[in-house]
């Protein structure tokens, strides 16, 4: 019997010791991005979805402040069709939206021409070990790479060295901006020629997008395409234009931000060589995007609920946050 109890007792504690290195392991600023989505008592009525595009370019605290309707973007870096179907489907264990907002951005790619093994632990790792996630990691990642994605112990060995240096965030969210992120600067454009040509030749994006849809009909949720604007080379604009074909089939709106006029101006409201937005180009898509969703589903103001009211405590915050490290609102 002792030494039964020893070796329960020695079971439990390595078990302990391995969670704890387990926890370790995991890429920081995922916490730093999802925790305030886990941690939400009340509904969201609105996700927002897609690449490092969408990431930078739609502000769920702005979007409280000016509509007063609760949102979280769940956007990630160079993240294709066929992950958001994923992340949408995890998060919906969570949480279900009234609407979701996805990002075309990435109807060309699939998953093995951009898929980085840094980048897929973002999201994944902050999400519970469960049978759908095991789900999601073997139809996202190859077999030499899925036991990183189960248990980020096993990650690759660099992952040693960063517990004790100081590794380059793959996102500068936090939870006060609601998985969103400020990214800061102005950068000269990339060369820029607007087509209204289309690709229509099927890819994976495409067939994801449409999972995607049959997903969100399925549990009863909205879907809002978009092409979130910025210097795009005229054949990612092709397949994204294509976007409306599909939409069209759907029975869905496509937003495509590229044809409003005036919407962002690329020479002061990028923020970098890759063209993302910067926080003023940020302000004019959350706005527009606002505008749109508010007529459309009528969300209730819900900034006097007392129910919401960490979502008040934290737009002060943010609005600090945001005037510190870039300045004012500029106006319109």
């Amino acid at each position: 019997m002792k030494n039964f109890v020893k070796a329960a007792l020695f079971a439990l504690i390595l078990c302990l010791c391995l969670l704890g290195l387990d926890r370790a392991m995991r890429r920081q600023d995922g916490g730093a991005k999802y925790d305030a989505f886990f941690e939400e008592k009340q509904p969201f009525d609105v996700f927002f979805l897609g690449t490092s595009h969408m990431m930078d370019s739609v502000m769920p605290m702005e979007l409280w402040r000016d509509f007063g309707f609760t949102s979280y973007n769940l956007a990630n870096p160079a993240e294709t069709l066929e992950a958001t179907y994923w992340t949408l489907r995890l998060a919906l264990e969570s949480h279900v939206p009234k609407a979701v907002v996805v990002d075309v951005c990435y109807l060309g790619k699939a998953q093995s021409e951009v898929a980085t093994r840094t980048m897929g632990h973002l999201f994944m790792d902050e999400i519970p070990l469960s049978a759908l996630k095991l789900r999601a990691i073997w139809a996202l990642y190859p077999e030499g790479e899925r036991l990183e994605y189960v248990f980020p112990l096993a990650s690759y060995h660099t992952r040693w060295e960063e517990l004790f240096e100081k590794s380059e965030p793959m996102t500068a969210a936090e939870p006060i901006t609601r998985g969103a992120e400020l990214r800061c600067g102005r950068s000269s454009p990339a060369q820029y020629v607007r087509t209204a040509q289309m690709d229509l030749r099927e890819t994976a994006g495409k067939q994801a997008l449409r999972e995607i849809i049959a997903l969100c009909r399925e549990r009863g949720v909205e879907v809002i395409l978009t092409a979130i604007p910025y210097p795009a080379d005229e054949e990612t604009q092709r397949m994204m234009n294509s976007a409306g074909v599909i939409a069209q089939e759907n029975g869905v709106p496509f937003l495509n931000l590229f044809d409003v006029p005036n919407l962002v101006d690329f020479e002061t409201d990028c923020y970098d060589a890759a063209s993302h937005l910067n926080p003023d180009g940020a302000t004019k898509v959350t706005r527009h995007l606002g505008d749109y969703v508010v007529s459309r589903f009528g969300f209730e103001n819900r900034r006097e609920d007392p129910a919401y009211a960490h979502w008040e405590a934290d737009l002060i915050d943010y609005q600090l946050l945001r005037q510190a490290q870039w300045g004012p609102y500029t106006k319109e």
